[in-house]
This record gives structure tokens, sequence and C-alpha cells, in this order.
């Protein structure tokens, strides 16, 4: 069994912690990746507007060339888009969604919007509300399954990218993780990891956004133990042991 150390990943917190991993996934699926069971899940989803919560869980962690996160939903009212065509329809389907800005004021930030299926919606936009849909992640990969209970996105982003857009992994960033369950007829139910007192869903604005960092630092942030000769096929065990 992992443990983590980071006793702080809570999005209350004054940061959220970010575990490091010194090595990378060796897998080809990101969601069979053994390490995600080092990283304790943050597992509830807020929709004050609408007086819910959701038992979907987010989860990440850092190398030193990637960002990586994954997001477990519970999903009982699967919708998408017939006829897709291209991004935009993603805005009327299930999804989740990952936004990263620099720290201090909202200005500019950038947003990844993951349907079910893997699609991604991704844009630039300068607060408030001001889309570049033409802007595209260049180095993000997404992985997606369907599970009995709904549906598992993963995905992986450079830190090169991200720092290119102001993206601090040291000193900190902010960071919005968000759901949307939307149902045949449109109705739609809006979910944010931030819990605030807001009485209206919106994503584009300050206070849904929750302050982050990579924890680095911490000697043996991710450690345990392998109980099987297949864990150390799954995963560069060797990479973790300090």
């Amino acid at each position: 069994v992992l443990s983590a150390s980071c006793s702080r990943n809570k999005i209350d917190a004054d940061a959220f912690c970010i575990p490091f991993s010194p090595a990378e996934p060796q897998t080809e699926d990101l969601l069979d990746a053994v390490v995600w069971e080092a990283i304790p899940p943050v597992e509830v989803f807020h929709a004050p507007w609408d007086d819910m919560d959701d038992s979907t869980s987010f989860r990440c962690f850092a190398t030193d060339s990637l960002f990586f996160f994954r997001f477990d939903v519970m999903e009982n009212t699967l919708t998408l888009e017939e006829g897709f065509k291209d991004e935009r329809d993603v805005e009327y389907e299930d999804r989740v969604e990952i936004f990263f800005s620099p720290a201090g004021k909202l200005k500019t930030y950038v947003g990844a919007e993951i349907d079910p299926m893997g699609r991604v919606m991704d844009y630039k936009c300068t607060y408030y509300r001001d889309f570049d849909y033409g802007w595209n992640f260049e180095t993000m990969e997404c992985f997606r399954r369907m599970t009995p209970s709904g549906y598992s996105i993963a995905g992986h982003v450079s830190w090169s990218e991200l720092e290119d857009l102001g993206i601090d992994n040291r000193k900190g960033f902010l960071m919005g993780a968000f759901r949307a369950d939307f149902r045949p007829d449109k109705s739609v139910n809006w979910y944010s990891l931030k819990l605030t007192s807001d009485e209206e869903a919106d994503f584009h604005q300050r206070n849904v956004f929750f302050e982050a960092k990579v924890v680095k630092e911490e000697h043996g942030s991710m450690r345990g133990a392998v109980l099987s000769v297949e864990d150390l096929a799954s995963y560069d065990w060797p990479a973790l042991a300090f």
C-alpha cells in the first residue's frame, strides 16, 4: 500500500499540495498507472448554488517535466452530443474541466474541458470571459475510460508549456477543477472543487480558483512498499526509493 505525506492536500488550506514524483508512469494508458494509488484524492465537488455536493474525485501529481491530473466521475445520466463535429460541441456535454492561471489576480488563464470520450475543448481566456477558442494546448494528452459507475479522465501537460504561460510550479500558481453534469434535456448541474458561497455558478472568476504548488522538497513525499512483481513491471519503483 502506498502513502503520500502531503497532509496539506486540501483545497481550503493555504496552498493545495501537488505531490512530486522523480519518475514518470511506465504505462501506455495513464489511467492504469499504479502511482495514482499514492495520491490522496479530493473527493467532494460542490454546487452551493443548487445546494448539492458530488462524489467526483480529483488527483494530481508532478514530475520534473509534466503535470498529471485525474478525475473519477460518478455519472448515471451520461450526455454526449450526437453528430459531434468540433470541440465547441463539448459545451453541451458531460465533462470535467481544469484551468491554470499565474498567481495573483485573475487576468489571463487557460482551460481544458474534457468530455467522457476524451475530446477536449481548450482555450485561452482573458478576464472577464474574453475567450480565444483558436488557442490550443500543444502538449496535453488525455486518456478516458467508461466505468460501471461513470467515467474517468486522466491527462498530462508539460511544465515547459505552462511556464511559457506564466505558471510557476515552484512559487505557486492558480488552478481550478470543475465538472458539468448535463442531461438530455440540456439541464445541467455545475460543480466546483473549491467551495464558495456563490449563489450562481461562474467558473471564470478568481474565487473558484485555488492556490497550488509542487512540493518537491518533501523527502519521501511518494513512497511505499512494492507488494508484487507485477507492480515492478508497471512503474519505475526503484526511482522512488530514497
